[in-house]
């Protein structure tokens, strides 16, 4: 098992604080000498000798400026071990990444490496990228996850890490009640909080001031329970589907109303930050929804949480094998630049495909990788992921689902924030999404 202890980084949670006082630049030396700064807004500015005139040169273009130090170490080391390359990492922030992405384009000067979703986001910048079919670190990753990345028969991404989210559980609660497993079934989940309530135990607390979350996480169950996800989602939109005879559509309302049954009175009203400070502070029993991003800061301000925590679950239904964890994965992408993108392949399959590689990403970025032959422990990467990782090995999590038109997107969170806050019932919920989509034709 490669370990490598090294103080975890910054949570999400608090990440825009901490980016906004870290260092505006990092250096990105080559070998001799030459240096590229990498500023906030992911401009570059590179000085070279006639020494550099036969290197290949692979630019880099990352949203994960907190991974600097191992951007930094997967440079030297990969250049130590090809004198021939140059490899130019630069840095930005999530959010204004493909803002800055659309600037070098609209500049003709694209990089050889960016990060990428699959969805839309992959879609819209298609006609850049190089197939990547022949990398043979695709063969050391879960097939369904790779998929993700298939765009009419050609991999235009490789995937780079994955979060995980789902019920997360404080086991010490759930062992006064006499359960050592998290609910897998809706019937179990409701049985559990009358267990706790009748032990006098506290229940959880749901986030649900904002419908995002819905939207963007826990649809993944009602999308990609399908073969064709994308194929479903077109036949709602021509009228030949209806989510009111849906199962899953009307799973993620059981558990919902499930959670504002038996959990805090003002979910409405209590945001994502509210819920997982009481989580640090150890104050519920489950809270409806949330993941492994949050392994920074339980490492920072509960570390001993880490040794009762368990993720679960999305339990929508009472069929176990349909219930299953989210996942949304991130990957690099290989832009037609005027470099050669072999070089910038042979750099993916030694980041992802090495042990070297790997040892970095999980040592010192603390990232899930997605190589299924490659062992990652609680101190890497946090209790949360591990668990996470075991369900997505054993074919028990949905993809996000990244590929809804902006305006359903929008207008979705809307809608379950109103029947959420009592505004509406399941009807008028489903008859105003399925407006939605039948809108968006």
């Amino acid at each position: 098992m490669k370990t490598i202890a090294k103080q975890i980084l910054a949570s999400m949670l608090t990440a825009a604080t901490v980016l906004s006082l870290a260092a505006c630049s990092g250096v990105s030396a080559g070998e001799d000498g030459s240096n590229t700064t990498v500023s906030m807004n992911g401009s570059q500015t590179t000085s070279t000798d006639s020494s550099d005139g036969e290197k290949a040169r692979v630019v880099i273009f990352s949203k994960k400026r907190e991974w600097e130090e191992g951007w930094n170490q997967l440079r030297d080391r990969y250049m130590e071990l090809h004198p021939d390359t140059e490899i130019v990492v630069n840095l930005t922030d999530a959010s204004t990444y493909y803002d800055v992405l659309k600037g070098y384009q609209a500049a003709g000067d694209l990089p050889d490496i960016i990060q990428t979703v699959p969805g839309t986001t992959l879609s819209l910048w298609q006609e850049h990228l190089v197939p990547l079919n022949d990398l043979e670190v695709l063969d050391q990753m879960q097939q369904d996850i790779v998929d993700e990345y298939l765009v009419d028969g050609n991999y235009l991404g490789v995937p780079l890490f994955m979060e995980l989210h789902g019920v997360v559980y404080n086991m010490d609660y759930l062992n006064q009640i006499g359960m050592d497993t998290t609910p897998t079934t809706l019937d179990e989940f409701i049985e559990m909080n009358e267990k706790l309530i009748e032990a006098g135990l506290p229940t959880g607390i749901s986030p649900w001031k904002s419908g995002g979350s819905i939207v963007g996480h826990m649809t993944a169950p009602i999308f990609s329970s399908h073969d064709d996800p994308v194929g479903y989602m077109n036949e709602i939109i021509d009228g030949t589907v209806s989510i009111a005879d849906d199962e899953q559509w009307n799973g993620l309302v059981d558990y919902l109303e499930a959670t504002l049954k038996y959990g805090n009175a003002d979910a409405i009203n209590t945001d994502s930050t509210t819920e997982r400070n009481a989580l640090y502070a150890e104050e519920y029993a489950w809270y409806a929804h949330d993941g492994s991003w949050l392994t920074p800061a339980i490492k920072s301000t509960n570390p001993d949480l880490e040794d009762h925590i368990q993720l679960g679950v999305y339990p929508f239904t009472n069929d176990a094998s349909k219930n299953k964890i989210g996942r949304s994965t991130q990957s690099l992408s290989v832009m037609s630049t005027n470099n050669d993108p072999e070089d910038a392949k042979a750099f993916l399959d030694w980041m992802l495909g090495s042990d070297e590689g790997c040892e970095i990403l999980v040592g010192t970025c603390n990232a899930v990788i997605l190589r299924s032959d490659y062992e990652m422990d609680a101190e890497d990467i946090g209790t949360l992921s591990v668990q996470g990782t075991e369900y997505v090995n054993n074919g028990q999590s949905y993809g996000n689902f990244r590929n809804l038109p902006d305006e359903v997107s929008t207008g979705m969170s809307s809608a379950f924030e109103k029947f959420l806050g009592g505004v509406s019932d399941r009807a008028s919920l489903f008859e105003e999404i399925q407006s939605l989509f039948e809108a968006s034709k």
